[in-house]
């Protein structure tokens, strides 16, 4: 008797397995699907060496560096308790090996766009870099 069950279970989940196996290839190989685990992203359009960036002046004291690049650019972001996460500059997206670095008068920012505070005339750059390993 546990043995006619243990061979049914068996059978059940390949049964299972294999409705799920067919499912999965008819819904992969429709022409509208996106892999749940792949981003749709815009490549980077310059050459690897190149590199892809926006600079801005700041037009008056105590304009964010993320006020400055919503003003002159189209920008998606997501927000979190910490601040914001750039996600895509004119439809130019960050993903898995680039994203986007805010540079201020040249250096490095130590916050994020919407923390960093400006003067007027602040040089504010946002590069498109590559993600390097530590």
């Amino acid at each position: 008797m546990k043995k006619a069950i243990v061979i049914l279970a068996i059978i059940a989940i390949g049964i299972g397995f294999a409705i799920s196996f067919k499912q999965q290839a008819e819904i992969s190989n429709s022409p509208n699907h996106l892999q749940p685990s792949i981003i749709p992203t815009i490549k980077p359009t310059t050459a690897e060496n190149e590199q892809h960036s926006y600079k801005f002046t700041a037009e008056k004291n105590e304009q964010t560096a993320f006020e400055l690049l919503q003003k002159n650019a189209e920008v998606e972001y997501d927000e979190y308790d910490f601040g914001i996460m750039i996600q895509a500059i004119n439809q130019l997206a960050s993903n898995n090996d680039y994203y986007w670095a805010l540079y201020v008068n040249g250096e490095y920012a130590q916050q994020g766009a919407k923390q960093t505070v400006l003067k007027q005339g602040d040089e504010v750059e946002f590069r498109y870099e590559k993600i390097r390993a530590q």
